[in-house]
This record gives C-alpha cells, structure tokens and sequence, in this order.
C-alpha cells in the first residue's frame, strides 16, 4: 500500500486520536513498523530525523524530504479502514470511545467509517 512493504519504517506525524492509533495498526497489518513522531518538530529536525530513518511513506505531517511519499492527515481514515482487517480496528476504537463518552464529538473523528 503506498510503497510500503514489510519490515519499512513509517513515520506517523499527528496528533493523538483515533485516526493515530487506527494509521499505526494499518502500518502494522501491512508488515512495516510505525515510527511516531510529534507533529509539531520543527523542520531542521524533521529533516534531520528523515536523513537517519529513511521512512517508507510519511502520515500525517508533510515530509521535509519530497522524494518521501507523504499521506496527509484528516481524510486518512476513509483510504486506511479498506485495508484487510483495518475496519474491525477502527470498529472497535470508535466503540470504545462511544462507550466512554457515550457520544463522539469532531474531535473524536476525522471522518464517516460507512
């Protein structure tokens, strides 16, 4: 998906939230390992962390680096939960959060599961 194949490394630059966890199981269903990072690190850092890892593909955050191929944030949950397995995660977390909070706000989604 994306290029990325197993054992790759990904780098998951946003914010905690649903779409953060179900971005890290995707990047685990397909094999490759998930490398988060704070998607607030300012560029001379980021280019310096993308020069050591050499990630795969970039979610979340734009790369420093443009030959990284690079998944934007937001609407990501819409491409990730078509991966196999992926949904029933993204199920699962969007239940338990309805459970806790009884009802989910903006915050809590990034976009419609159906």
């Amino acid at each position: 998906a994306h290029g990325v194949s197993r054992d790759d490394l990904v780098t998951v630059a946003m914010p905690n939230s649903i779409e953060f966890v179900v971005a890290c199981v995707a990047i685990w269903k397909v094999g490759a390992t998930p490398s988060p990072w704070a998607p607030t690190v300012d560029a001379h850092e980021r280019r310096y962390l993308e020069t050591l890892a050499r990630p795969a593909l970039a979610v979340g955050s734009a790369p420093e680096d443009p030959s990284i191929p690079w998944l934007p944030g937001g609407r990501l949950l819409g491409w990730l939960v078509r991966l196999p397995g992926v949904s029933v995660v993204a199920d699962w977390v969007y239940g338990a959060v309805a459970r806790r909070r009884h009802r989910l706000g903006a915050a809590d989604r990034s976009c419609d599961l159906r």
